[in-house]
């Protein structure tokens, strides 16, 4: 790989990264945020009333957040399918560390750049829900006063925004397997 576009990629890259880590820092933020409530007991009475029927409605949405990370990621996620996908669809390049890549490459990097823009749209539809499961505990356990819960949702987010992180080596294998 040209040391040039390697430069270029990276710089995309940081801003996947730069995304990844705004989620991240949102998430953790809420995590202060329950831990203060918890620890000052600031909130002692559940709002909901019972807890139950609410508990299964969150359970429920969380489960099928889950479902659509893991079916994002092998559905969507595959160099292959992205490739496909940017060979189908005509984008419009409007990013614009993208276009950046497109004018100091020319043509030939065009493919690249339409993949760049649905790997990182997929991208945040996983990291999305991933953060949604945590305002999902959130929520619960402002409703509910169940901070187990909220543990155990923030757990399950964390996790889905640490596997999904966006590494460079994802790119560079997008990058070899186009350029053949």
């Amino acid at each position: 790989m040209e040391k040039n576009i390697r430069d270029n990629l990276r710089r995309i890259h940081r801003v996947n990264r730069t995304l990844w880590l705004s989620i991240l820092s949102g998430v953790l933020i809420l995590v202060v945020i329950s831990l203060f409530f918890y620890w000052g007991n600031i909130l002692d009475m559940a709002v909901v009333r019972p807890q139950y029927l609410v508990d299964q409605i969150l359970l429920f949405l969380v489960f099928a957040l889950l479902l659509l990370i893991m079916y994002v990621k092998r559905n969507y996620l595959q160099l292959n399918k992205i490739i496909e996908r940017a060979q189908r669809r005509d984008l419009s390049i409007t990013s614009s560390d993208v276009t950046d890549l497109v004018s100091t490459f020319g043509k030939e990097t065009n493919l690249l750049a339409k993949a760049l823009i649905i790997m990182r749209r997929y991208y945040m539809v996983i990291w999305s829900a991933a953060d949604l499961i945590v305002i999902i505990g959130f929520i619960q356990y402002i409703l509910t006063m169940t901070f187990k819960s909220f543990a155990i949702y923030t757990a399950a987010g964390i996790l889905s925004l640490i596997i999904n992180f966006p590494r460079f080596t994802i790119i560079e294998r997008l990058y070899y397997k186009l350029s053949k």
